[in-house]
């Protein structure tokens, strides 16, 4: 499994707002086609069929004179999922499935659209993914970490800190 998978479309997404004001035809219509453009944009791609995934969704703009809200394109990213669905990348838009579904500020530059960036994720039976973590040092050689927490390093764990009531 590699990914992730990025892939974009040329038409500027519709927002909730815009959505709000059409008549319910218009909007099922506007729905079919997003998800059949994204059904086929998912083929194009060669996204395999994958069990779970987190999506993330950035409009792109060609300028900032009307910046829409963060995620005001929620109704067309939805269709855009659905066409995923449609063309097998995912079983289903379920919570099983779809992880998170992340909306990113607009990026301005020579185009308009969206891009969605599909992200594999461990299946839920898998073993959790174990990352490792580098502690930095302080500069006195010990490692900065709570345990520390300013108090000299003892030689034993039953060796008293000066300080402190023993036993602590």
């Amino acid at each position: 499994m590699n990914g992730p998978w990025v892939v974009e479309d040329d038409q500027r997404p519709w927002t909730a707002n815009a959505e709000r004001q059409w008549h319910h035809q218009t909007r099922a219509r506007r729905v079919r086609e997003t998800r059949e453009r994204w059904y086929w944009l998912a083929k194009e791609a060669k996204i395999p069929p994958l069990t779970r995934v987190r999506v993330d969704a950035t409009p792109l703009l060609t300028n900032r004179s009307s910046m829409p809200d963060v995620a005001a394109c929620y109704p067309y990213v939805k269709a855009a999922v659905d066409g995923l669905v449609d063309a097998g990348v995912l079983p289903d838009d379920d919570p099983t499935h779809l992880t998170t579904l992340a909306f990113h500020t607009p990026e301005v530059g020579g185009k308009s659209g969206m891009r969605l960036v599909v992200h594999a994720e461990p299946d839920a039976d898998s073993p959790p993914v174990l990352r490792l973590v580098e502690i930095p040092e302080l500069r006195d050689g010990r490692a900065n970490h709570p345990v520390n927490s300013g108090r000299p390093p003892c030689d034993r764990i039953d060796t008293p800190i000066e300080g402190e009531p023993d036993g602590v």
